[in-house]
């Protein structure tokens, strides 16, 4: 799968961003599995954070606002369809 400079990490495949779940908690990482893909990505901890650039590399599907393309298809639309 290529990465997408503009959708960095975030990018699943067949157009559609991740959709991270927790799976694991820990003292020092996080693992959270992508409900289409179930591609893992791990997030360490460091004094309970994580690192912001790389946790939002990863769920910039979080981060759309309404008037942005992919919004609809993101929040509206399921990926099963």
């Amino acid at each position: 799968m290529s990465r997408d400079i503009y959708w960095g990490k975030s990018e699943c495949g067949n157009g559609w961003l991740h959709r991270y779940e927790i799976l694991e908690q820990h003292h020092d990482y996080v693992m959270e599995v992508c409900e289409i893909c179930h591609e893992p990505a791990y997030f360490k901890l460091i004094n309970g954070k994580s690192d912001n650039f790389d946790y939002l590399d990863h769920h910039l599907r979080q981060a759309l606002f309404k008037a942005h393309p992919q919004y609809y298809r993101e929040w509206k639309y399921n990926f099963y369809d």
